[in-house]
Formats: C-alpha cells, structure tokens, sequence
C-alpha cells in the first residue's frame, strides 16, 4: 500500500517478500523469458533467445531466493544501524 510521504507500507513481513517480487511490482515490462522462438527466426537467433531464457530464468531463481530483510540487514551491517527505508 502507499505510504503517506511518498513510500511504501509493507503489507507482509520484510522475509516474506522477496527481490523479484519487487522488481515485479515496480517494472512493467513484459517478462522476456516467456517468449518463444518463431519459425520465421533462424537456427543461431533461437540458439541465442533460449540461452538468453535460461540466463532469465537464473536471475528470476537468484532474486526469488533473496528476500527484503536479506537486504535490510546487509545494510544494517554496511552502515552500522538499522535503515528500513528503501
């Protein structure tokens, strides 16, 4: 939900919420790991559109696998505090 200063209210608790989920939210470009290769495109284009799927599909793992308190508390670390604005 939208915050009253410009921000955001969790709805869910920072571990439950992971870095593709946001970047889900905020991006609205449609995924590109769901396009499939034409019959029109040639041998070495559908080669490189399923290499570029997989390399898709292992960030989408990666950013699924880190959640919103990995972040917080990677940045409590690095400066000392606790920040919980992003």
């Amino acid at each position: 939900t939208r915050g009253a200063a410009g921000g955001y209210q969790l709805s869910r608790e920072p571990e439950k919420i992971s870095l593709w989920e946001i970047l889900d939210a905020i991006d609205s470009s449609p995924p590109a790991d769901d396009e499939e290769p034409s019959a029109t495109n040639t041998t070495m284009l559908q080669i490189a559109q399923q290499a570029w799927q997989e390399a898709n599909l292992i960030r989408k793992t990666a950013l699924q696998n880190i959640n919103l308190r990995d972040m917080l508390e990677r940045l409590g670390r690095s400066a000392g505090i606790p920040n919980y604005q992003i």
